[in-house]
C-alpha cells in the first residue's frame, strides 16, 4: 500500500510540472520577471508583414514603447511564427500567440 501511495504522489507531482501556466495579464516582464509583454493590436499588421532589416515602433499593453529592427523570421519549435529583432540594447523575440503578438527577451538573455 505504501508503494501505491508513493506512486500516486509522484504522478501528481509530475503532472503538476507538465501543466500549462495560465495566461498572465500582467505583461510588464521587465519589472516582474514575466516572460511576455503583449503588443497592442494596432501593431499586428506591421509585425505580420515585417521583413528583415525593417524597423518598427511597437507599444505594449504595459505602455512600453520599443523601436526594433527585424533580424529574421522563423517558426519556433512550438510551431509559432516568430521574429528575432534588436533594440538598441537587447535582442528580443516577437511571437504570434494565436490571438495576439507578444514580445519577450531572447533566450540568450535569460
Amino acid at each position: 500500500m505504501n508503494k501505491l501511495a508513493l506512486i500516486g504522489v509522484l504522478v501528481l507531482g509530475m503532472s503538476g510540472c507538465a501543466s500549462q501556466p495560465e495566461k498572465d495579464n500582467n505583461s510588464d516582464w521587465q519589472g516582474t520577471h514575466q516572460s511576455i509583454d503583449y503588443i497592442l493590436s494596432p501593431n499586428y499588421d506591421a509585425i505580420a508583414s515585417a521583413v528583415p532589416g525593417q524597423s518598427l515602433s511597437l507599444t505594449t499593453r504595459s505602455q512600453r514603447n520599443y523601436n526594433v529592427t527585424i533580424v529574421k523570421r522563423y517558426f519556433a519549435a512550438s510551431g509559432r511564427e516568430c521574429l528575432e529583432a534588436e533594440t538598441q540594447t537587447n535582442t528580443v523575440v516577437l511571437c504570434d500567440y494565436r490571438t495576439e503578438w507578444g514580445l519577450s527577451r531572447a533566450f540568450e538573455q535569460f
